[in-house]
């Protein structure tokens, strides 16, 4: 397909229809997805393009039943933080406007071209190559990224720290978090800038956690590789404006996605921990 086949115009709709096309539709094939992941660093171009199109697909699953058991799918506005630029959200959203928060532009320009899939690139009329975070041609990452933002009209990018975030108070309808972050941290700012009633989604992949040990959901401290993260209690939230939303036990199943067994041959469950926090009239 040639580059410039499909107008600006109709990249939001051909790119929308490829993500349907592709899209998880039940647990099981959750499960197979994010079983497709490595939890050992990546070598070639090929396996980390493979991290990226099963990350996204189970993402816009996730974040699609979150969405509609919650309500904040149509029409909203949504701040993403912990994603590190990456287009999930808004994928999975596409009526949404999400804006995703870092402080790094350098890692806009990475993470936002390589976390949209290659088949993504290919439906509206691109191919696509990895750039490695501060490395590969400024010139070549700002004329993809502009290209991702006429594909993903609702997709926001705002350098800002979680902490202190450029927004009115009350002016977003959700908040996810996402990713090796600390998310006590952000919970006075997001009750800042949430509207009464506005939800918070917590959600972190775990990798670490031994097989048949005790559910992070009772030890309250989420286990990855790449650390482990204390949860957020029910006074903690209470003290910010917020009350604590019981995850249904469907949801509380995907933390046993499936197992893996390390280089010592130690045998880890793998899986997606959450929390839901509401912001109080």
């Amino acid at each position: 397909m040639k580059e410039n086949a499909i107008s600006a115009n109709n990249r939001a709709s051909v790119l929308r229809r490829a993500v349907d096309r592709d899209r998880i539709t039940t647990d099981e094939d959750l499960a197979k997805s994010f079983m497709k992941l490595s939890f050992s660093p990546r070598v070639t171009e090929e396996d980390r393009e493979t991290d990226f199109t099963e990350t996204a697909r189970s993402r816009v699953y996730v974040l699609r039943q979150f969405a509609d058991w919650l309500g904040f799918g149509v029409e909203k506005k949504i701040v993403d933080l912990g994603s590190a630029g990456c287009t999930d959200a808004a994928l999975a959203l596409p009526d949404t406007d999400i804006y995703s928060i870092d402080c790094d532009h350098d890692l806009f320009m990475s993470n936002t071209n390589n976390s949209l899939p290659a088949k993504y690139f290919s439906a509206v009329g691109r191919s696509k190559t990895l750039d490695l975070w501060r490395q590969g041609s400024n010139e070549v990452k700002r004329e993809k990224f502009a290209f991702i933002r006429e594909a993903l009209p609702n997709f926001h990018p705002v350098v800002a720290r979680g902490e202190r975030l450029p927004f009115s108070d009350s002016i977003m309808d959700a908040a996810l978090i996402q990713g090796c972050v600390h998310p006590k941290q952000f919970l006075q700012e997001m009750s800042r800038v949430l509207k009464p009633g506005g939800y918070v989604v917590i959600s972190m992949e775990e990798d670490e956690r031994p097989l048949g040990s005790v559910s992070s959901y009772d030890t309250n401290v989420y286990v990855s590789s790449r650390s482990e993260i204390s949860m957020i209690d029910g006074k903690e939230a209470a003290n910010a404006g917020f009350e604590k939303i019981e995850i249904p036990k469907m949801y509380r199943s995907y933390e046993d996605l499936g197992t893996y067994t390390s280089a010592e041959n130690r045998v880890f469950s793998a899986g997606l921990v959450f929390q839901v926090f509401r912001k109080m009239p």
